[in-house]
């Protein structure tokens, strides 16, 4: 039932996240086939779980169940094409902040920029890629913006990160007192 492209650590995850511990004892030791076979005969039992929306998009165990029929949406890159990624997303990093969006050094045409970003764009889940897209729109001659392919998980991820940052960022006003005046500190 579990598709063989879901990782021990994936799978481990999904006991973890669904509080299926009590059921799955010493999940930990096991080994990924092992812990497939438990885990798909625990899913087999179960008639409902509590949906978890920050860490998975499904809401009952039939979602659940689907999810790990199919592949993962994870993407294993091998390490050989991560490299030749990453440098297509440092040289586009290189084009726009180094080189100012000036044609020349690495690219000669704005169609091999976009070439680039759109060869990149289904990692979107590598913050390099991230960055180098989000400095790719802000060039002029590219038209059609290209937006970074980014799983479900990992949006939440961003989603729970910006929340964090614009709830938890204090402010602070700075102001100079009046000669002889007495001088107010205040905190929001």
């Amino acid at each position: 039932m579990i598709h063989k492209s879901h990782t021990k650590k994936d799978l481990i995850e999904i006991i973890e996240v669904f509080n299926f511990q009590k059921d799955i004892e010493n999940y930990l030791e096991y080994n990924k086939d092992t812990l497939t076979t438990l885990l798909d005969i625990h899913l087999r039992t179960i008639i409902e779980i509590k949906p978890e929306k920050e860490y998975f998009e499904f809401d009952d165990i039939n979602d659940l169940r689907e999810y790990l029929k199919l592949s993962s949406p994870k993407q294993v890159i091998p390490i050989k094409e991560k490299d030749i990624i990453i440098d297509k997303a440092k040289q586009l990093i290189f084009y726009c902040r180094i080189c100012g969006f000036q044609l020349g050094y690495y690219y000669d045409t704005i169609e091999d920029v976009i070439a680039d970003a759109n060869y990149i764009k289904k990692y979107g889940d590598i913050p390099t890629i991230r960055r180098a897209l989000r400095l790719v729109n802000e060039d002029g001659k590219i038209i059609n913006k290209i937006k970074p392919i980014i799983t479900y998980r990992t949006q939440q991820r961003i989603n729970k990160k910006e929340q964090l940052k614009k709830d938890g960022l204090c402010t602070y006003t700075v102001k100079k007192a009046k000669e002889g005046k007495p001088f107010l500190v205040s905190f929001d």
